[in-house]
């Protein structure tokens, strides 16, 4: 059920709520133009909402209801896609290791958005792997036991109009607005080894101080690398709960672990003059594991 069809019917019924028709009408556009960036469930979510408001034409209260829930959570979905995401390895005993990307929880996305990923076992030998790309995403098989997973993912291009963010470049962007190019590069461990402390080649790069085995509660200090050198001043952020400790002179931050999975994040802006299709770099890094 498209809007077009319910604004259709609400016009020909000559309800009083063309103010708040029209401010859907507006808010749905934004939503087409940014709909593959966002969660299965929010689309589905606003599918239903947008049901229900048709279903609704013959009862003035209760088409006001179901109009304004859709138009709140339209503003949700707006809120959910704009919000920092990381990609990473599920930590998992394999043989198959989704590829995941998200802010609180993992939501679908466009598989070809995973360029790369790279395996290494316990001695730090390279394993060949197999990506398999679907409608929800991309998984990853090796060909031994890996002790740690890289992805590279990149999410495209997004610009701010409106206060919104939508899914373009800065080609086509309005003039005056602001373009972000989102590249995140994922770390997970699923077995310690003591070289893990040693940079990998990730332009921005979270690497753990210590490799013996981590503990539920125990502390726990990483470094932060951009281009191989120490960042200051970076937040570091476990399973994306938006606070946490700034990274020092050293680049070193400490923080408290948790039970199950600990995903451990970094965000970095690079202004990009004279890039045609963007204005900032924003880098993200995170690294991932298990504790019990």
């Amino acid at each position: 059920m498209g809007y077009s069809t319910i604004y259709r019917k609400v016009d020909r019924q000559g309800f009083r709520l063309k103010p708040i028709c029209q401010t859907l009408r507006r808010q749905y556009e934004v939503i087409k133009l940014r709909i593959n960036a966002c969660t299965q469930f929010a689309r589905k979510k606003v599918q239903i909402l947008l049901l229900l408001v048709h279903k609704s034409l013959g009862n003035t209260v209760k088409f006001h209801t179901a109009l304004l829930a859709t138009l709140g959570i339209v503003a949700w979905v707006g809120g959910t896609c704009a919000t920092a995401h990381d990609a990473w390895v599920a930590p998992v005993d394999g043989p198959i290791y989704p590829v995941h990307f998200g802010h609180k929880a993992p939501q679908d996305y466009v598989a070809a958005k995973v360029k790369a990923v790279t395996a290494f076992d316990a001695a730090r030998a390279p394993l060949a792997v197999e990506i398999s790309r679907d409608a929800k995403g991309a998984s990853v098989k090796a060909s031994g036991k890996p002790a740690m997973l890289l992805v590279e993912f990149d999410n495209g291009f997004y610009t701010k109009v409106d206060g919104k963010s939508v899914q373009m470049s800065k080609r086509d962007a309005p003039a005056g607005s602001t373009t972000n190019h989102p590249v995140k590069s994922g770390k997970t461990i699923v077995q310690w080894a003591p070289w893990m402390t040693e940079p990998v080649g990730q332009r921005l790069e979270v690497l753990p101080v210590d490799t013996s085995t981590p503990a539920a509660g125990s502390k726990f200090k990483v470094r932060v690398l951009l281009d191989g050198k120490p960042v200051a001043g970076l937040m570091v952020e476990n399973n994306s709960n938006e606070t946490g400790p700034k990274t020092d002179a050293q680049g070193l931050a400490t923080l408290t672990l948790v039970k199950g999975i600990n995903r451990l994040a970094v965000d970095y802006d690079i202004p990009m003059k004279g890039d045609p299709d963007t204005d900032k770099l924003g880098l993200n890094a995170s690294l991932v594991f298990m504790t019990k």
